[in-house]
């Protein structure tokens, strides 16, 4: 397997993380405005701080991406 064929590998990869990283906390981010009322203060925090956190990693698996296809425009 040549560096090519592995920087696509990775962009898919990495495209594909910050998919499901964005939906998760999309999920949590929904169950503070639902249900945030009615839950205690810690666990609300809890999932605020989740929900960050995913966002985080989507936007750092989103910059990795973004190297990776620099690395093989170069390439080409």
């Amino acid at each position: 397997m040549n560096q090519k064929d592995r920087l696509l590998g990775k962009i898919v990869d990495y495209k594909n993380y910050s998919q499901i990283l964005l939906a998760l906390s999309t999920f949590l981010y929904l169950g503070i405005v639902i249900k945030g009322s009615s839950l205690p203060t810690g666990k609300l925090a809890l999932l605020f701080i989740g929900a960050i956190l995913f966002l985080l990693f989507a936007y750092f698996f989103q910059r990795a991406r973004k190297k990776c296809e620099e690395q093989l425009g170069e390439m080409k």
